[in-house]
């Protein structure tokens, strides 16, 4: 059972770990009844770029992929590295934040129009 400490209005676990979307938390809870399987929209989430509501095999979740502050697909070169990186090729499954970040954050030309990170010169 959840519970709120004194001057805390984020909801504590009973292993003390911190609940998000609690009272207070700053971001509206999605209704998935009112979602579309396998579509990205923007996050509510202030720390994440996009949500979707991932339907495969009979299964639905909410994902929420791709962090705010980062550029995603912002040069070729970039775009190889994350995909070799992160094995983009090997991603099946639907119900993973990889696939998704995989699929519609690095996937082809275009993307973000941020450019490459500080400190990162020469090869993106």
């Amino acid at each position: 059972m959840a519970y709120v400490q004194k001057n805390n209005p984020f909801p504590v676990t009973p292993c003390g770990r911190r609940r998000a979307g609690g009272v207070g938390s700053g971001f509206k809870k999605l209704d998935k009844s009112k979602m579309a399987c396998n579509k990205p929209r923007k996050s509510p989430k202030p720390e994440k770029k996009k949500v979707v509501k991932a339907c495969e095999g009979g299964q639905e979740k909410i994902i929420h992929f791709g962090a705010t502050g980062y550029g995603h697909n912002y040069s070729a070169a970039a775009r190889k590295s994350f995909r070799a990186r992160h094995k983009c090729g090997q991603k099946k499954s639907k119900l993973t934040a990889s696939y998704w970040a995989c699929k519609n954050l690095w996937a082809g030309k275009g993307g973000s129009t941020k450019s490459s990170p500080k400190g990162v010169r020469g090869k993106y």
